[in-house]
């Protein structure tokens, strides 16, 4: 395994400050993006079918809606504390204290 927690495939390479700080940046860019194009006031008063049976309107915000989660997972690798994931990964239920 390359990353930092044995087991997780999705937990990439240990990275420098800088590049964590980075792509946290970037993936609260994406989001705020989201934001600004889920208003598609520009789409309200057109008519267009796409394939001849979604409204080009509805299919906007399907496809906004697959972005919003190929973000949130970009989220979960770039812009997660690592330590979390450790932590998770080393807790074993029903253990200790826990309930």
């Amino acid at each position: 395994m390359t990353g930092p927690v044995a087991g997780f495939w999705w937990v990439p390479p240990r990275q420098s400050h800088d590049e964590r700080i980075k792509m946290k940046v970037a993936v609260w860019s994406l989001v705020v993006l989201l934001i600004i194009l889920h208003q598609d006031i520009w789409l309200w008063d057109n008519a267009t079918l796409v394939g001849g049976i979604i409204p080009i309107g509805l299919f906007f915000h399907a496809c906004i809606s697959l972005a919003a989660g190929v973000i949130w997972f970009m989220a979960t690798i770039y812009a997660w504390p690592v330590e979390d994931a450790a932590e998770a990964a080393t807790h074993q239920p029903g253990k200790g204290g826990d309930a």
